[in-house]
């Protein structure tokens, strides 16, 4: 049952990202709902599950967006070795501070990659617009929006799990 939610949430996803999400822009950036899903379906899921959905949500979200596949995949990835990292962590947070750092700095990576594509391809290349438009803007929505989706979930009792893959073996 989980997997078919993983699925149909998968297939939402980008149609999310290019219909929903340019209603809500902040200077030069937009929420990045399938940053948001992909979380989600991590700490709903575990890094397993995530693992399996992050290369079709990617190419799905860069195919109905019209960005570079490469460029959209390569953003994303950083999402569970940065959680599993942060959660194993000396600083003690709690899980969402950790929620919040995770998704922060993978939105800033995916942002920054996406920017990089679009300066190779002739875009001018500008550090103020590129900072205040584009990675400062969209950490706020993507904060935002984390916080509408993670605090209600918590307050109605659902915990997140590990993003720390487990030590049992390949199969379970």
């Amino acid at each position: 049952m989980k997997y078919a939610l993983v699925v149909l949430v998968v297939l939402l996803a980008p149609t999310l990202e290019a219909a929903v999400a340019p209603f809500f822009p902040l200077r030069g950036a937009q929420p990045n709902v399938a940053l948001i899903i992909l979380f989600g379906i991590a700490v709903a899921g575990g890094p397993r599950l995530a693992m399996g959905a992050i290369a079709p949500l990617a190419l799905l979200v860069a195919f109905q967006t019209g960005r570079p596949p490469a460029l959209v995949l390569a953003g994303y990835l950083p999402l569970l070795p940065l959680g599993y990292l942060i959660e194993g962590g000396r600083v003690p947070l709690n899980a969402f501070a950790r929620a919040i750092v995770t998704v922060l700095a993978t939105g800033g990576w995916a942002r920054l990659m996406l920017s990089l594509g679009a300066f190779s391809a002739g875009a001018t290349f500008s550090i103020r617009e590129l900072g205040s438009d584009v990675l400062i803007s969209g950490a706020i929505l993507d904060l935002v929006l984390l916080s509408v989706v993670y605090l209600p979930l918590r307050l109605t009792g659902v915990s997140g799990r590990s993003l720390s893959p487990s030590r049992t073996g390949w199969y379970q």
